[in-house]
């Protein structure tokens, strides 16, 4: 029963944390390009087309990993990529060299892309699969809807837009936020490894004993 209640809080503080954050690496990797690549349109359109790409392709790695694999793959699938990435995470690299090389829009646009696939696309792809891979567990652990997960999640994202203008950005340079946002990172990887242990355990127990 305890064991249960923590999962329970678990699930809603990675529902809220994971969508906070996906909300706060969009602004904030924006004005990260701001300096190298100015305030065009193209910019905005490329660095929107990324985020909606990788958004898209999470959704879909985490239906294909949930309908086709057991929870031990689905596990072990998530844990190697949050600790993968937590390795070398730097979302802010300094490419102030390498920008001159480039001239031409395709060009830009290309490195742009590159930019953006190597410093945010693994943690942005880990957090657009992190509320479908927690919501499934969360069924299986308790054979109920987790309705209440999606009111958090948007909740999550609210807060998230709602607070890089006005705090983040008000307040802190970007080398902090950036700082706060992989602390924040790192401690939903660990309530997220925490989580899909408890999981793994609830589900190796309950196939025991049936």
């Amino acid at each position: 029963m305890l064991l249960q209640r923590f999962a329970t809080f678990l699930s809603v503080i990675i529902s809220f944390l994971s969508a906070f954050l996906l909300f706060q690496i969009q602004p904030l990797i924006g004005n990260v390009l701001l300096p190298y690549f100015g305030g065009s349109s193209n910019l905005w359109s490329i660095t929107l087309l990324f985020f909606q790409a990788f958004y898209l392709i999470g959704f879909v790695y985490s239906h294909l990993v949930i309908t086709r694999f057991n929870p031990y793959i689905q596990v072990i699938a998530q844990v190697v990529l949050i600790c993968y990435i937590n390795f070398i995470i730097d979302i802010i690299p300094d490419h102030s060299n390498e920008i001159t090389k480039y001239t031409t829009i395709d060009g830009i646009t290309y490195y742009l892309l590159t930019l953006l696939s190597l410093s945010v696309g693994i943690p942005y792809l880990i957090l657009t699969t992190t509320t479908p891979f927690i919501q499934t567990w969360y069924v299986n652990l308790f054979q109920k809807e987790p309705y209440h997960l999606y009111a958090i999640s948007n909740l999550g994202s609210v807060a998230g837009l709602i607070s890089y203008p006005f705090l983040l950005q008000k307040f802190l340079g970007l080398s902090m936020q950036a700082s706060i946002w992989v602390l924040g990172f790192r401690v939903l990887s660990v309530l997220t490894v925490t989580y899909s242990l408890i999981y793994l355990y609830h589900h190796h127990k309950y196939n025991t004993l049936v």
